[in-house]
């Protein structure tokens, strides 16, 4: 059984022991399809993962609730993990000129490997600042909190929402509303923020590309779900193909074939082909 190994950024923290080591299967040629049809949200995202994830370290079957609580940087490196296991590891992508009298397209190449490396040593388990107020500690975004803030109305302000959530403690208080976080004085959110920007782990996920053409700078960023389903968008008709030769071939059902990874796949149809070309002979 083909697996991959991955080191996450922050990990998984069960007692006084943290987890970083990941070991996933390949996605199957259904969740490709899933993926591909639409961007999944954040439930769905940790339904995949967790059908995925073989462990994390000495933790095993972890649950779509367990994935749901790992923090957005290790969700976002095991979803790039995942899409450089099938499309390699160089990610290149085209931005437009902000430029109004150029927009000609700026070419951004990355390495997925170099976007997620992880640092050796493990993150603290909470974060803590001094304020005007008392000590703050506050905890790291985690997928529910991104799925909390996909739900909310449209109306919602979601930063101040998510900033109530990850506030752990103010002073003697445990928890505050949105509200309650929109009236403190700057004296204490700005340093909040500042600890909170200096604690994330996770993939380095923007950046600036300048314009070859006329030097002007533009801002990037990749959402890794939605990359991954875009790319496995266009590769919707290919794996009906996929589906046809093999079922064609070997008589396997659909289901049968679905359940396969990407690598599977491809070197069956390869040793298929290997064999009509010889059959031409």
């Amino acid at each position: 059984m083909q697996t991959i190994q991955t080191t996450l950024p922050r990990g998984i923290y069960s007692g006084s022991t943290c987890h970083r080591v990941a070991v996933l299967r390949p996605l199957t040629g259904r969740q490709e399809v899933e993926i591909g049809a639409c961007v999944p949200d954040p439930r769905a995202v940790s339904r995949i993962l967790a059908d995925r994830l073989i462990r994390v370290g000495g933790l095993e079957a972890l649950s779509a609730r367990r994935v749901l609580l790992m923090s957005r940087g290790d969700r976002a490196h095991l979803l790039l993990t995942l899409r450089a296991s099938m499309l390699g590891d160089v990610l290149r992508l085209t931005v437009a000129c902000p430029n109004p009298a150029c927009c000609a397209p700026i070419p951004v190449v990355l390495s997925i490997q170099a976007v997620c490396a992880s640092p050796p040593v493990a993150a603290p388990r909470q974060l803590s600042v001094s304020t005007p107020m008392g000590e703050v500690r506050i905890r790291v975004p985690t997928g529910e909190d991104d799925a909390i803030i996909a739900e909310a109305d449209a109306d919602a302000d979601v930063d101040a929402l998510l900033w109530s959530r990850l506030l752990q403690q103010l002073g003697e208080r445990s928890e505050l509303s949105p509200d309650e976080w929109r009236r403190l004085p700057a004296s204490v959110r700005v340093p909040v923020a500042l600890r909170l920007a200096r604690g994330l782990r996770g993939p380095m996920l923007s950046g600036r590309a300048q314009c070859a053409a006329c030097t002007a700078w533009r801002e990037w960023r990749v959402e890794p779900a939605a990359l991954l389903s875009a790319e496995l968008h266009g590769g919707a008709a290919r794996i009906v193909d996929e589906i046809h030769a093999l079922a064609w071939h070997y008589h396997w059902s659909e289901e049968s074939i679905l359940d396969l990874p990407r690598q599977r796949r491809w070197r069956y149809l390869a040793l298929l082909s290997q064999a009509m070309c010889e059959e031409k002979r």
